[in-house]
């Protein structure tokens, strides 16, 4: 760069000294300010250009490194604690729910044993009104597959008619049990079992 500064100066100053001894036509002319102006703007076009360039080249760099710094970005820190948030809200609703699955499908087995048992009944009540047979809660109780039901406080157990009570539902398959009250059948209803809470 101070190399094309110093040959424009000089080429000016050869320019200058040129145009005093010849002149236009042959003739000499007076040296003046305008005709330094002149003669230096004529020689600068050549020599001026690459230093443009130059110059044009290094904001170009200076663009470019803006351009890739812009490319590198991460995420902020509000995005970042956005996420968390959203992520502790997903795994507080879910988990929950995960760990609570194993419960709820053994209290839903326990409720289908009750629905059994009702169904029992209403077969045993609808016997009892056509023939006048009457079965046993026993035999209400027996063979129910993947349950068994144990009696805690029972009152006339062998009677149809009058018993009634707390059982205890269970099955070897979880350990969630449920206990079940059996409330008499009547002239007009059958017997009915419901569960009364489920315990571990």
């Amino acid at each position: 760069m101070g190399s094309a500064i110093r040959k424009l100066f000089q080429n000016s100053i050869v320019g200058v000294k040129r145009s005093y001894f010849f002149g236009e036509r042959g003739r000499e002319v007076g040296i003046s300010f305008p005709f330094l102006i002149q003669q230096f703007c004529r020689t600068s076009r050549y020599y001026l250009l690459p230093v443009y360039q130059w110059f044009l080249s290094g904001e170009q760099i200076k663009m470019n490194r803006k351009i890739k710094t812009v490319d590198r970005e991460g995420f902020t820190l509000l995005e970042i604690i956005a996420v968390l948030i959203i992520l502790g809200v997903l795994i507080a609703v879910a988990v929950p729910r995960y760990f609570g699955i194993p419960q709820d499908a053994a209290e839903t087995a326990l409720k289908t044993a009750v629905s059994e048992l009702n169904a029992r009944e209403n077969l045993a009540w609808a016997k009892w009104r056509a023939d006048g047979l009457s079965d046993t809660v026993t035999a209400i109780t027996s063979d129910l597959k993947g349950f068994t039901v144990d009696v805690v406080d029972v009152v006339d157990e062998g009677n149809y008619l009058l018993c009634s009570g707390s059982f205890n539902l269970w099955s070897g398959s979880f350990s969630q049990q449920a206990d079940v009250s059996r409330t008499p059948p009547t002239d007009d209803k059958p017997g009915k079992w419901a569960i009364i809470t489920f315990k571990d």
